[in-house]
């Protein structure tokens, strides 16, 4: 009898490997040719004839040679062992349903250390293995449950299917899965996320996830976009104790519940993150999708730091968000304790916020209205609106002063001014630092005089801005010594230069003598005593001028320097 060209082409080791498992029950193995498998060819275990249930077999290996595999197809109703897999060789699986309705099992010995890729026909099946097992499953299709014995040291790389329970140790997330707890609670210690294609799927309704740590298996953080699909929309959260180094994007609005740590995490789109009272946040980092920004929400005892981007705040009473150096861009305060029409507290009340920015005009105005219960306030002082208008902003903004004066229109100006009277409003009163206070009340005097309408407010306006509207310490201290040097200066003029610099060029002492006596005479009217050239009540009314910008400047100083109420 000829054999037929795929036959002759059959590798030599198979037909050792259909002797060694020819003997199962209830089951008949047979070669076909396949030509998308290993070697063209699968073994495919037939259910003999009036065998319904409680067919069962054991798969061994050990005939593969290094470097070979073979695809195995094998009915969903068996419960299966596999064994003797080397760590150079591989098994692809792939259980095909039947019309008798008994589900299957896979066991995985302790001698499995190579590769097994599973591949169900949209089944579920449950699975188990040795503690000792080191090989690696490589789930591709179908669902999968981890039975009540676990899986062992089993290595578990999620690739296009479904994790439908169980507890699972270490979950490799290599390209596309899926959770999907139909009933019960499906735990997974640690979710690895392998590349930055990774995709990760939520559905169902009626079990629970958790899982232990989330984090990226190289130096740099991973992206994991997570869906919710199905029947699942804003139903239960996906719980966490640890999330770290990982990206995390979500496209669809749900829900990640961290109960314990979230470090160097990016949390980009719609996603919803809430954090545990007992939980902590380090450089956490929101990013808006689509004009979409993440939303956080908190219970009281949480503490956030390092926080950048953009965010929606959804309620945290109680809790500490601290912004990076950078600051962070609250987008939306949620007016929770309007839903519903029931009594609740302001999403923000009892909570400790610094390093934070709103949105110009109106709209950040709203915003700070729901702040009026927060316990401490602490603004990012980066780029209030109004710093531009001043010298400082104006070098440091790379603007011209006509691009500062004409960046917007009449309008917003009042809007900003409206906001910066509201901020300052708060700094007071809930103890914000004295750089952050006298920097916020420095633009909300600025804006103030630019929208002021009446000429005599803007004329004294004007002057006060000199000493630094009395918010800050550093314009009434340089006034004060300009004035006492041009008074100086004018008291010795028309003398001569020789009178002044009694010894010549390059001696400034006695100049600076009197310079420094002149600056410091307000002092002597404290302690009841004058320079001797005091002669007349002119040179007392000098004294008293050059008084002001000192006193302001110690007034704003003492201002700068204490704690906030």
């Amino acid at each position: 009898m000829t054999r037929s060209p795929a036959a002759s082409a059959r590798p030599d080791w198979l037909s050792t490997f259909l002797g060694d498992n020819k003997s199962q029950r209830g089951l008949i193995p047979k070669v076909k040719d396949a030509p998308d498998a290993p070697n063209g060819v699968c073994v495919y275990f037939e259910i003999s004839g009036g065998v319904r249930s409680g067919a069962a077999g054991n798969i061994s290996a050990d005939a593969i040679p290094a470097g070979q595999s073979v695809s195995i197809h094998l009915p969903s109703v068996a419960e299966w062992t596999i064994s003797d897999v080397r760590s150079d060789s591989g098994v692809h699986l792939k259980l095909y349903k039947t019309s008798y309705g008994v589900k299957g099992a896979l066991h995985f010995d302790e001698s499995v250390k190579g590769r097994v890729e599973l591949d169900l026909d949209d089944g579920q099946i449950e699975a188990t293995a040795d503690e000792h097992c080191a090989g690696t499953l490589v789930h591709k299709n179908g669902a999968l449950v981890a039975g009540s014995k676990g899986l062992g040291g089993l290595r578990v790389e999620l690739n296009g299917g479904k994790l439908a329970g169980g507890e699972f140790r270490t979950v490799h997330l290599t390209h596309r899965g899926e959770i999907f707890p139909s009933s019960g609670v499906l735990s997974i210690e640690k979710l690895i996320v392998r590349n930055d294609n990774a995709i990760l799927n939520l559905a169902g309704n009626n079990g629970q996830s958790k899982l232990d740590l989330i984090e990226s298996s190289g130096d740099r953080p991973a992206v994991l976009s997570v869906q919710s699909v199905g029947q699942r929309r804003d139903t239960r959260p996906l719980t966490v104790n640890k999330i770290r180094d990982i990206i995390v994007a979500a496209d669809s609005s749900m829900t990640i519940a961290v109960k314990d740590e979230a470090a160097n995490t990016r949390f980009r789109g719609s996603v919803n993150v809430d954090f545990d009272g007992t939980s902590v946040g380090d450089r956490v980092i929101f990013e808006s999708n689509r004009n979409e920004a993440p939303s956080v929400s908190a219970k009281p005892g949480a503490v956030i730091e390092g926080v950048e981007g953009e965010l929606t705040i959804a309620g945290i009473q109680g809790a500490q968000i601290s912004g990076a150096p950078g600051g962070f861009l609250i987008k939306q305060i949620k007016d929770t304790h309007k839903i519903g029409g029931q009594p609740l507290d302001t999403p923000c009340k009892g909570a400790l916020l610094s390093g934070f920015r709103v949105p110009d005009g109106l709209r950040g105005r709203s915003m700070l209205n729901l702040l009026d219960d927060a316990h401490h306030i602490e603004p990012s002082t980066k780029s209030l609106p109004g710093w531009e208008l001043g010298i400082t902003g104006w070098l440091t903004s790379g603007k011209t002063r006509a691009e500062a004066r004409v960046r917007q229109s009449g309008a917003a100006l009042r809007h900003d001014a409206e906001l910066m009277r509201k901020m300052r409003e708060l700094t007071r009163e809930k103890g914000a630092s004295g750089a952050a206070r006298t920097k916020v009340g420095w633009c909300a005097q600025r804006l103030r005089h630019e929208t002021t309408q009446g000429r005599t407010e803007r004329a004294a306006l004007w002057v006060y801005r000199v000493l630094g509207y009395g918010e800050r310490p550093g314009p009434p201290f340089v006034t004060w010594l300009l004035l006492a040097f041009v008074v100086v200066c004018v008291a010795n003029f028309p003398t001569t230069w020789a009178e002044v610099f009694p010894t010549g060029w390059p001696d400034v002492g006695n100049f600076m003598f009197r310079w420094v006596e002149r600056a410091a005479s307000p002092f002597g009217a404290i302690v009841g005593s004058g320079t001797g050239t005091e002669i007349d009540s002119w040179q007392y009314l000098v004294r008293a001028f050059i008084a002001v910008p000192l006193v302001i400047f110690i007034l704003a100083l003492r201002n700068y320097v204490r704690s906030g109420s």
